[in-house]
């Protein structure tokens, strides 16, 4: 059940499709190819997960947001890590969404290398919280195979 309220009736739309239009959406205002490509996986996942609200309606949203300047289209976020365990990402004021790949893939690896990682990273609309599931939704128990798993106030990622 969809929290929801639609002017109009739902229209069903094959998943392609959908995902093809919400690209060249995106890539009408500002985005190459290649980031529009995962800003749209990212709202699929969230579409085809059952949270619409953060779904593929979101489309829409940053394309007009990348027409007035508050996003910028193409920007590759800052990630920075040193020799220890934390990560810094900074969005340089591009979409939340390209930030929280940046921080979960650089995370995974500072996992892997130090057993745990901290991350920050700077940009008003990239949740913390979503950056830690991104990389727990990755990091998997390679003897149990167990996933990690995420609390709701700390969050501590570690590798296995």
């Amino acid at each position: 059940m969809s929290k929801l309220r639609l002017a109009e009736a739902r229209v069903s739309v094959p998943i392609a499709q959908a995902h093809a239009q919400a690209v060249q959406v995106l890539r009408a205002n500002g985005c190459d190819a290649k980031y529009a490509e995962a800003i749209v996986d990212h709202l699929m996942d969230a579409e085809l997960c059952g949270v619409e609200s953060h779904g593929i309606m979101r489309a829409l949203q940053y394309a007009d947001e990348f027409r007035r300047g508050y996003l910028v289209a193409n920007v590759i976020p800052n990630v920075t890590s040193g020799s220890s365990a934390t990560v810094d990402v900074d969005g340089a004021g591009g979409i939340g969404i390209l930030a929280m790949n940046a921080a979960t893939d650089a995370g995974i690896v500072a996992a892997r290398k130090h057993g745990v990682a901290a991350l920050a990273v700077k940009k008003e609309d990239a949740r913390p919280f979503k950056v830690a599931k991104n990389i727990l939704m990755k990091v998997i128990d390679p003897i149990t195979g167990k996933k990690a798993e995420i609390g709701t106030r700390t969050t501590i990622i570690e590798a296995y």
